[in-house]
């Protein structure tokens, strides 16, 4: 049965997501720290209400949200050079979470969502952090 209350678009952009906890809060996959370690990921689909997210195989499980974290996600907008540059950014919860070979994806549905704008320098796309090529 669907379960979804809006339709998803495929739309593939690039993201940083770190899962977030409350201090003293031990989430599903461990940590106690307020914030975790920041990955980058794409977008696969999105909805008003929801985010599937797909990450490269090879980061650290401890990085990478379990079914009940809270998320936080910055969504890279697209430029059009008319506009100033923009982050979706996003908070939510995961409520699936798949492992496999070709790397994780995660959805969440979306509890808060607001644009903010971005200096260049701070864009994920532009970022000199290795990055592991994505096989799917």
């Amino acid at each position: 049965m669907e379960r979804r209350k809006y339709a998803r678009m495929s739309v593939r952009l690039k993201c940083r997501t770190s899962v977030v906890r409350s201090a003293g809060h031990s989430s599903a996959n461990g940590g106690n720290d307020s914030s975790g370690e920041i990955c980058n990921g794409e977008t696969r689909n999105m909805s008003r209400n929801g985010v599937l997210i797909a990450w490269a195989p090879g980061l650290p499980q401890s990085s990478l949200p379990v079914v009940g974290d809270r998320i936080r996600v910055d969504i890279e907008l697209p430029f059009d050079g008319a506009h100033p540059r923009r982050l979706m950014y996003c908070e939510g919860v995961v409520v699936r979470a798949e492992d496999s070979q070709r790397g994780m994806t995660g959805a969440a549905v979306l509890t808060r969502i607001e644009f903010r704008d971005v200096p260049a320098e701070q864009l994920i796309a532009r970022r000199a952090e290795p990055q592991p090529a994505f096989v799917m």
